[in-house]
């Protein structure tokens, strides 16, 4: 038996840096300049928004099996040593509108353009797998699942500047007991990938 369904991992993408630039502020006597330099900067790509996952070259899920996608190329730059990349769940599912907090970290019921709580709020019982790769002075963290806020995913030694990182492997598990969604919809997750310097 297969489910014969596309799966969606929506990818996100933000940096974060603490810097000090010039600006200027506008007060009730006038405006009054205000200077500094940019201390750090950082900067992270991915090279696919959309990830499908599937077993054996399909894009179909196959209950007892692992289904995987290790297409996902992740670019940084940084010119300060110390930062690190984190992923979180980014679904939207909260605890109290009608999600549980079991639900982070895996992938569920998606119909159009929302994550369904109502009639059917299911997930897959194992939560989505994500491993990195080493390159250099960028060491690949363990991450455990679930993803939730903020789990580590690589760690930086030195600078770098267009660090390619890949593969990063995504893997998801599909128990013969995971239920089979009705048409449109879709198991999926939501993910924001993070770069930041301390």
């Amino acid at each position: 038996m297969k489910i014969n369904l596309l799966l969606i991992v929506g990818l996100l993408v933000t940096g974060l840096a603490l810097m000090a630039a010039p600006v200027s502020a506008t007060t009730a006597t006038g405006t009054t300049a205000l200077t500094g330099t940019v201390t750090s900067y950082v900067a992270i790509s991915l090279n696919e928004s959309t990830i499908l996952l599937g077993y054996n070259g399909l894009p179909t899920m196959t209950p007892g099996n692992t289904a995987t996608n290790a297409s996902l190329s992740i670019t940084i730059s940084s010119n300060a040593p110390g930062f690190s990349v984190s992923v979180s769940d980014n679904s939207g599912r909260t605890v109290g509108g009608g999600f549980a907090a079991t639900d982070l970290g895996h992938m569920g019921n998606f119909t159009d353009s929302a994550y369904d709580a109502f009639p059917l709020n299911t997930t897959l019982a194992s939560a989505l797998g994500l491993a990195g790769t080493t390159n250099g002075t960028t060491s690949e963290q363990t991450l455990t699942p679930p993803i939730t806020t903020g789990s580590p995913l690589y760690s930086g030694t030195a600078a770098v500047t267009s660090q390619l990182l890949a593969p990063n492997t995504f893997s998801q598990y599909v128990a013969v007991t995971d239920p089979v969604l009705p048409d449109p919809s879709t198991y999926r997750i939501d993910l924001l990938f993070t770069i930041y310097v301390p």
